[in-house]
């Protein structure tokens, strides 16, 4: 009756009427619909969750409280009574010291090194041994251990340390054989060039060039000079041979060209050698433009030798130097000492 008059104008209604509808309209309306049923039971237990939480934080809190109080009140009371620490274990210990030592990442890695035990008095006892044993090297030297930052071997010699530069005793080596076994390529020229006396600088040169060596006749006639002397220095000569002295020919067919500017000057010059020193060796009449080149060849050959020698490379240089090279020929092509002085074992 309330809800078909809300909707009616109030006026036309007696007053009686009107107080009976405002107040209708005012009180609820009948819970008669399920949704706000499960709404209200809803809010009810939300509500009741939100007061259990908050009771139970505020019993917490105050345990909470309680506690931080206890663990005061024992830490000044354990600091009142001097209350010790109890001692590490000795194996804790040992862990503590293993990685307290322990560089850390951050530096800069230190360099490696490794202490080696040394003593004079030992040395010199050993260097005293060795002395008195018999060596089968050469000179009676004895080596004792390379010298890696000069690329020298340290060896003995009687009770005297010396510096042995092998490098040098190869050069010295190699550059005598050289000198005495070398052959010079030759070149055949397009035109000889004949010889006479006034060529070679007079008739005794003319006499001691056909005294040399020669060989067979050809089929034509034609001899050949074979002396080693001629061809290991880089000339190939020919006589053409005549009724008579005077009709004879002789002529260069053909010269080295590894050397420049060489020529007539250097034959006259090995024909000096056998007139003057009478040179019966080929070391003996090299001219001095062969003898530059070998030495610049013995010089490059060496070069090419591997920087660290074994111990057994320079022992055998030694060997060839006792057998090959004088006792007073004891430089290198530039007037260099093999030893130098080191020191005195005494």
């Amino acid at each position: 009756m309330a809800q078909l008059l809300i909707g009616k104008p109030i006026e036309k209604l007696p007053v009686e009427g009107q107080a009976c509808v405002f107040l209708q309209a005012l009180s609820p309306l009948p819970r008669c619909s399920p949704a706000p049923i499960w709404y209200e039971s809803k809010a009810e237990k939300s509500l009741n969750a939100y007061n259990l939480q908050r009771k139970r934080a505020a019993e917490g809190g105050g345990q909470c409280g309680e506690g931080k109080k206890q663990m005061s009140a024992e830490s000044s009371l354990n600091k009142a009574q001097g209350v010790k620490r109890k001692a590490p274990l000795a194996n804790q210990q040992a862990l503590d010291k293993l990685f307290s030592s322990q560089p850390s990442s951050k530096r800069s890695p230190a360099k490696l090194s490794k202490p080696l035990p040394f003593s004079i008095a030992t040395l010199k006892q050993s260097l005293n041994l060795l002395s008195y044993q018999n060596s089968s090297s050469a000179q009676g030297l004895r080596l004792v251990n390379r010298l890696a930052s000069h690329g020298a071997w340290v060896v003995l010699c009687g009770r005297k340390l010396m510096l042995l530069n092998p490098f040098r005793v190869e050069e010295a080596l190699l550059f005598k054989r050289l000198l005495e076994n070398n052959i010079l390529p030759t070149v055949r020229l397009q035109t000889p060039v004949p010889l006479t006396d006034g060529v070679l600088g007079g008739t005794e040169y003319m006499d001691i060039l056909l005294n040399m060596e020669k060989g067979s006749p050809c089929f034509n006639g034609d001899i050949n000079f074979t002396d080693p002397r001629l061809v290991a220095n880089g000339f190939e000569i020919r006589m053409i041979p005549g009724s008579s002295s005077s009709e004879r020919h002789v002529e260069v067919t053909g010269m080295a060209d590894c050397m420049p500017f060489f020529g007539i000057g250097d034959l006259r010059e090995i024909l000096q050698a056998i007139k003057v020193r009478d040179a019966k060796t080929v070391a003996q009449c090299r001219p001095l433009k062969v003898s530059n080149y070998l030495e610049s060849e013995a010089v490059r050959l060496v070069r090419q030798l591997p920087l660290n020698l074994s111990r057994s490379d320079v022992t055998n240089t030694l060997c060839r130097m006792k057998q090959e090279l004088k006792e007073e020929s004891r430089v290198c092509i530039h007037e260099r000492p093999f030893f130098s002085r080191s020191g005195h074992c005494s």
